[in-house]
């Protein structure tokens, strides 16, 4: 397994290399999560970075986790918390200067590689039960998610009708 601290730290001195500082991180945490690879938090001024443990594995390539590292600390520089101009500034920054493919999400295929993704993994979709919209709602993960298992409790976004559960991989 790969170590977090030392890949965490030496992206933050890639970063700075290039001009790009991050507010200090108070820890690198390895995440148990499969609905995300990263995650940057701010609590009082301080930052902390989870990394899934997927992402850790000697199987993985080591690209996969600095962009994903990348992609957090931007978070942690200021006026970058969101994906907006300057964050993205910044991130073709380093895509440019690392060879990265740093963006606002990446797909498990594109961090892990097509035979490495988890065949876990399910799409749950509804529609709408009105003939004349077509509304349709389609999610993947590990879990069923709320909308999806209490559908009675939700309608179409578009014409406010009831939806229906359809063919999944589950």
């Amino acid at each position: 397994m790969k170590n977090l601290i030392k890949y965490g730290n030496e992206c933050i001195k890639e970063l700075n290399a290039i001009g790009i500082y991050p507010n200090e991180i108070s820890e690198f945490k390895i995440s148990n999560a499969k609905s995300y690879w990263g995650q940057a938090r701010r609590r009082n001024g301080v930052y902390s970075i989870k990394i899934s443990k997927d992402l850790l594995e000697d199987n993985i390539p080591e690209k996969s986790l600095k962009q994903t590292l990348f992609h957090e600390l931007l978070h942690c520089v200021d006026g970058c918390w969101e994906h907006k101009n300057k964050w993205k500034e910044l991130s073709e920054l380093v895509n440019d200067c690392y060879a990265m493919n740093i963006k606002r999400t990446n797909s498990s295929v594109e961090l892990l590689g097509e035979n490495k993704v988890d065949k876990d993994i399910k799409t749950f979709t509804v529609v709408c039960t009105n003939p004349d919209c077509n509304g349709k709602y389609s999610k993947r993960g590990y879990r069923q998610p709320k909308w999806y298992k209490h559908i009675e409790n939700y309608q179409c976004s578009k014409c406010h009708s009831k939806l229906k559960r359809i063919g999944t991989d589950l």
